[in-house]
């Protein structure tokens, strides 16, 4: 009868356990799925504003960015456009709008292009690494293998064309 209790009580250590870990990779994905999806919310929005305004938003810190897409300042236009539709649960306490790890998402302008990214899991931008190879990241360009470890980008874009020049 002991050893019929032990084995129940490691059946059901065992059944959580995997239960568990299944919940986890289920709350990554979402996380991850979530945080794609605003980066290409983000990246329309910044498309929307130039095609309205013939311009990226100037400013270089993201906050302000955010500012330029939640009211953009339209000549000829009575109502401004919605280009974004957020909640405060979208922002931290300094006003960034954070990916759901809790971190800023980065918008940057390079070279007349929208890039818009959020590093993902662990917060740090792993820009360069990939995972396990050692190969460098132009190795990577040529073989069109851009997928950093961890920094989450939009589905289909590649690392270093996140978005072409409208």
């Amino acid at each position: 009868m002991l050893i019929e209790a032990i084995l129940a009580v490691l059946i059901i250590a065992v059944v959580a356990g995997l239960t568990t870990l299944g919940l986890c990779f289920a709350v990554r994905k979402a996380r991850t799925h979530k945080a794609r999806e605003e980066c290409a919310m983000l990246i329309a929005a910044c498309k929307m504003y130039r095609a309205l305004v013939n311009e990226w938003p100037k400013a270089n810190r993201q906050q302000d960015i955010i500012d330029h897409l939640l009211s953009p300042q339209l000549p000829r236009m009575g109502r401004p456009p919605v280009l974004l539709d957020l909640t405060e649960a979208d922002f931290d306490l300094a006003g960034r709008m954070i990916d759901p790890w809790r971190s800023p998402y980065v918008i940057e302008f390079p070279e007349g292009r929208v890039l818009v990214y959020s590093f993902g899991p662990d917060m740090e931008s792993d820009e360069g690494h990939f995972e396990g190879d050692g190969c460098t990241e132009g190795v990577h360009e040529a073989l069109g293998l851009c997928v950093p470890v961890d920094d989450v980008r939009p589905v289909g874009v590649h690392h270093r064309d996140t978005e072409a020049q409208r």
